[in-house]
């Protein structure tokens, strides 16, 4: 029989499904996972404040960049590298439900992509974050100089509007395209999010900025890392080179997207069913514990149904 393992979720803000996450899926293939009230283990993320009402131990997750506080959990999963023994890195592109197979590379990629791309390169950003991100729209209107950067999100929406709101929308959008400008919010050790995988699973050649240690996860040939170039403009310049080389540009479409053509450890649910079985059984004192839920705290504390 699998060891039983009593988890809840608080905090991870709406559309989120306890019943059915990376973290149900992954668990489950080792524990007997249950969701409970007043459970052994909570996880809880950034979208609320509820998880202090909780006196069990505390598993903080993110899908940004902030480092764990360890002074109010004692677990973190995060996309950060870090070798504390208290955390995991779980990416985003991994954790939001991905399926690496869509990554793999098949042997006609080379020859039938290009005939599937009529624009020369995607942008999409629905978010202003002002000097963080200064970087990624001066790119964007440099790069713009050379052919038109189709910009389907919020900002600098130049196709009519901005796309719809399910994944699929700007999936569809990204494979017509044989570029997409996927730069991250900031360049932190670890932090990949869904960027990078978006363009790789729409088949555009990802023009990268963000993590300095991506190489570690996905074949540094598959994409253009601007952060290789001495500067933006040598960069662009190799941008440019691959739309006007149709050898060069497919050989790229060659390059497989994981290393060996395989899907990365990110997407292995044995690690991080390691991780849980170490936190399950950890007999010290949570760090962070409470006295019993009393009266109006439990209700506060259940108030939000997905958490």
């Amino acid at each position: 029989m699998k060891p039983r393992l009593s988890i809840d979720f608080v905090d991870f803000g709406k559309g989120f499904d306890k019943g059915d996450n990376v973290f149900v899926r992954s668990l489950s293939e080792r524990f007997d996972v249950r969701l409970m009230d007043q459970p052994d283990i909570l996880i809880y993320s950034d979208f609320g404040s509820h998880h202090p009402l909780y006196s069990c131990r505390k598993v903080y997750y993110t899908n940004e960049s902030p480092a764990a506080d360890f002074t109010r959990c004692d677990y973190a999963l995060t996309s950060r590298l870090s070798a504390d023994p208290r955390h995991f890195r779980l990416p985003y592109y991994a954790a939001m439900a991905a399926d690496p197979a869509k990554l793999v590379r098949l042997p006609d990629e080379p020859e039938r992509i290009p005939s599937e791309k009529t624009d020369f390169c995607a942008f999409v950003v629905s978010q202003d974050h002002g000097k963080k991100t200064w970087n990624r729209i001066d790119f964007f209107h440099r790069l713009s100089r050379y052919k038109k950067v189709s910009s389907g999100g919020r900002m600098l929406n130049n196709v009519g509007g901005p796309l719809g709101p399910l994944r699929e929308d700007k999936l569809a959008f990204l494979r017509r395209h044989k570029f997409m400008i996927a730069f991250e919010n900031g360049t932190v050790p670890g932090y990949i999010t869904e960027k990078l995988y978006d363009a790789m699973e729409a088949r555009c050649i990802p023009i990268y900025w963000g993590d300095p240690e991506v190489a570690r996860d996905f074949n540094p040939k598959s994409f253009v890392n601007v952060a290789d170039f001495p500067s933006v403009d040598h960069a662009i310049a190799r941008i440019v080179e691959i739309d006007q080389d149709g050898a060069l540009y497919r050989s790229m479409l060659a390059e497989p997207y994981f290393h060996g053509n395989k899907p990365n450890a990110a997407f292995s649910a044995g690690p991080l069913c390691d991780f849980f079985e170490r936190i399950r059984t950890d007999g010290s004192h949570p760090v962070s514990a409470r006295k019993p839920f009393l009266g109006f705290r439990w209700i506060l504390a259940k108030r939000d149904k997905v958490g």
